[in-house]
């Protein structure tokens, strides 16, 4: 499986996990797509074109060829300067690192934080919060 298989499998399963529910993912990204059409030239050159199919504003493919062939990778919650140093210490010691997978990114990979926080509000809500109740709480 090469990277870009690794990140688009990614998605769809977040997409079929994820507590919005297909429907409601599907009416946000075709809503946005819409938006996206309407915009002038030179304001779509400045979009993230990602967001039009990929749901996740924290979830991207940040750095490297797409096509690498994953057969060793390090992941983790909090990646940082210790695991980069962690994998050239591996790479050194001629163990394959193909790829560093991260959950939080430190900025490297939030693209749109308005698809985070669609993904949260629907969270709250699935918990017990209602509605007007959680809304407030997106907004900082």
């Amino acid at each position: 499986m090469n990277l870009r298989e690794f990140y688009e499998r990614s998605v769809a399963i977040g997409i079929e996990v994820d507590v919005r529910g297909r429907a409601t993912i599907e009416s946000e990204l075709g809503a946005l797509r819409e938006a996206y059409q309407r915009l002038p030239a030179a304001a779509r050159l400045g979009f993230d074109t990602e967001r039009l199919h990929n749901p996740f504003g924290d979830t991207r493919l940040v750095h490297g060829d797409p096509e690498t062939e994953l057969m060793g990778f390090v992941t983790g919650i909090d990646i940082g300067e210790d695991a980069f140093r962690l994998v050239e210490q591996l790479r050194s010691e001629g163990r394959r690192v193909d790829a560093i997978v991260s959950h939080h990114t430190s900025g490297w990979g939030l693209r749109a934080i308005e698809d985070v926080l669609s993904a949260q509000f629907h969270r709250i809500v699935d918990a017990g919060v209602p509605e007007d109740r959680a809304e407030p709480l997106m907004q900082g």
